[in-house]
């Protein structure tokens, strides 16, 4: 089962029940979700009314006249039928109707994606934290205002923890913990949006540079937590380069779909993840690519220490620096000059390893659409 936003259409080709899912609850449109009060939520191609009359919208401005510095301006953004309460209880019916045979539970949670909403009675305890943040007024654009956008997020992350925690509890509950695989982790770095979400004031990527839309560790690196009692020791740590594209090869490997590492068609560019999670032993990936048609153009190569920033490719102004993550997280010291040896071998490798894209085209590269740009 997937719980998810995609594309804005019901029977589209990204339609959750086109991409091999038996059932759907949630968003399948990306603006549609960034309201945690929408007046309807998809149950496979069925609309589910939610109790929000009106919706609140993921884009607004305050009342005209209203006072940005009193908190009954922002009334108007509170709902009352919280989605991703409605989608956590699917996801709990979910467990429960399926406890008997083996599962697929996919649950990419919104929060704490802006805009920010978050019911009341979890925000007052982050308002005793006596921050005195500005109000996020949206005057300059962004998403719905809030008047305590740092207690707002806050909230937010604790509501996921939450509702990671029911999940969990109702594995416990259904005696299903034993015989389950549980993967969390996050999708991309903090958002660049200050005024909504205080990245600095919260060290949200610590040393590290960058934030979402950004290719430096910052925007990339994010951490990921597995559980499988007794199959995977618990309180291990490791520091493995890894992508999401390792996690298709890992479950098949674990769930006996396939040995991925006598017959790797099913991983495509992914390395099942088994070894490391079970024995903290695993040759390291040969090299980690990745490229971001949008915020100017973007590619990186990791591999080994060292790593490889292309930036601004489609602006005409590329820049090219090399770093080794091993003395310089924090992607300070551009190496590039010292080690020419060094950065022809990373440039050549993107050449033989990269895929034209028609779809999502990096420029000069590719020809394409302007979807991504």
């Amino acid at each position: 089962m997937v719980f998810a936003e995609y594309s804005d259409n019901s029977g589209s080709e990204g339609d959750p029940l086109n991409q091999g899912f038996d059932h759907f609850f949630g968003y399948n449109c990306q603006r549609h979700a960034h309201s945690y009060y929408p007046d309807y939520l998809w149950q496979d191609r069925r609309k589910i009314p939610l109790q929000n009359q009106p919706a609140v919208p993921g884009h607004a401005k305050l009342p005209p006249g209203s006072d940005p510095r009193n908190p009954a301006a922002y009334a108007a953004f509170q709902g009352t039928d919280y989605a991703p309460d409605r989608i956590r209880s699917a996801a709990v019916d979910f467990l429960r109707a399926n406890k008997e045979r083996p599962f697929f539970l996919y649950f990419p949670s919104t929060l704490p994606h802006v805009a920010l909403h978050v019911p009341q009675a979890d925000l007052e305890p982050w308002l005793k934290q006596g921050w005195h943040d500005p109000p996020f007024t949206a005057a300059r654009g962004g998403y719905t205002p809030h008047f305590t956008p740092r207690a707002a997020y806050a909230a937010m992350i604790s509501r996921l923890d939450s509702d990671v925690g029911v999940l969990l509890d109702e594995l416990d509950r259904l005696q299903l913990t034993e015989n389950t695989l549980v993967v969390f982790s996050a999708d991309n770095g903090t958002t660049h949006l200050s005024e909504e979400v205080d990245a600095e004031f919260f060290n949200s990527v610590g040393e590290l540079r960058g934030l979402k839309g950004s290719l430096y560790e910052g925007g990339v690196r994010v951490p990921t937590i597995v559980s499988w009692p007794g199959r995977i020791p618990a309180g291990t740590e490791s520091d493995f380069v890894s992508g999401f594209e390792d996690w298709m090869p890992t479950l098949a490997e674990f769930t006996g779909a396939r040995d991925v590492r006598r017959n790797d068609s099913i991983g495509g560019d992914g390395v099942s993840l088994v070894p490391v999670l079970t024995t903290l032993q695993q040759t390291e990936r040969p090299w980690l690519y990745r490229e971001f048609p949008g915020y100017g153009g973007q590619l990186s190569l990791r591999q080994g220490p060292w790593k490889l920033v292309r930036q601004n490719l489609s602006k005409g102004s590329e820049t090219t620096e090399l770093y080794n993550l091993e003395t310089d997280p924090g992607e300070r010291t551009n190496l590039a000059a010292e080690h020419p040896e060094k950065l022809t071998t990373l440039s050549t490798l993107v050449t033989e390893i990269r895929r034209p894209s028609k779809l999502f085209p990096l420029r000069p590269f590719d020809q394409g659409g302007d979807r991504g740009q």
